[in-house]
Protein backbone atom coordinates (compact mmCIF):
# COMPACT_ATOMS: atom_id res chain seq x y z
CA UNK A 1 0.00 0.00 0.00
CA UNK A 2 1.43 3.40 -0.95
CA UNK A 3 0.86 6.25 1.52
CA UNK A 4 1.78 9.92 1.28
CA UNK A 5 1.70 12.92 3.58
CA UNK A 6 3.32 16.19 4.55
CA UNK A 7 4.28 18.21 7.60
CA UNK A 8 1.76 20.74 8.93
CA UNK A 9 3.37 23.68 7.06
CA UNK A 10 3.75 21.75 3.78
CA UNK A 11 7.53 22.25 3.55
CA UNK A 12 8.18 18.49 3.66
CA UNK A 13 6.22 16.07 1.46
CA UNK A 14 6.75 12.30 1.43
CA UNK A 15 5.39 9.02 0.13
CA UNK A 16 6.17 5.50 1.29
CA UNK A 17 5.22 1.95 0.51
CA UNK A 18 3.95 0.10 3.59
CA UNK A 19 4.38 -3.68 3.30
CA UNK A 20 1.88 -4.33 6.08
CA UNK A 21 -0.58 -1.66 4.91
CA UNK A 22 -1.97 0.55 7.64
CA UNK A 23 -1.12 -2.09 10.25
CA UNK A 24 2.55 -1.02 10.01
CA UNK A 25 1.89 2.74 10.22
CA UNK A 26 2.27 4.68 13.48
CA UNK A 27 0.69 7.78 15.00
CA UNK A 28 2.25 11.19 14.49
CA UNK A 29 4.15 12.29 17.59
CA UNK A 30 5.33 15.72 16.42
CA UNK A 31 5.20 18.59 18.92
CA UNK A 32 2.36 20.43 17.13
CA UNK A 33 -0.02 17.50 17.49
CA UNK A 34 1.20 16.57 20.98
CA UNK A 35 0.55 20.09 22.30
CA UNK A 36 -2.92 20.24 20.73
CA UNK A 37 -3.88 16.67 21.65
CA UNK A 38 -4.63 15.75 18.03
CA UNK A 39 -4.28 12.27 16.54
Amino acid sequence: MKMSGQCHCGAVVFSAGLKGGLASARRCDCSLFSVRGAV
